[in-house]
């Protein structure tokens, strides 16, 4: 509940929107388990130009939500591969 209201904080306030999408991204995939709308606001994040650290985390989740969708439907499997390779190629030795 407090990055939740931490999160409503900064949009208020007109914060970085980049990292909001990441921080909602982070709430969808740790506290909520909708991983289909953690993929969603990673790869805003990652599409909007995030450069620092947070965008290695954001190709991981948005990599690993889609092994979790596709743990009940298959159709994510080939999603969730490209979305490793592109992490791994990105960022082989984390």
């Amino acid at each position: 509940m407090e990055k939740l209201a931490l999160l409503l904080g900064d949009m208020v306030s007109d914060k970085d929107k980049t990292g909001l999408s990441y921080r909602l991204g982070e709430i969808y995939f740790n506290e909520l388990k909708n991983y289909s709308a953690a993929v969603a606001q990673f790869s805003n994040a990652i599409n909007s130009g995030m450069n620092d650290n947070r965008f290695i985390g954001a190709l991981y989740y948005r990599a690993r939500s889609l092994e979790y969708l596709s743990w009940k439907d298959s159709t994510y499997v080939p999603k969730a591969i490209e979305a490793y390779r592109t992490f791994l190629k990105s960022y082989p030795n984390e």
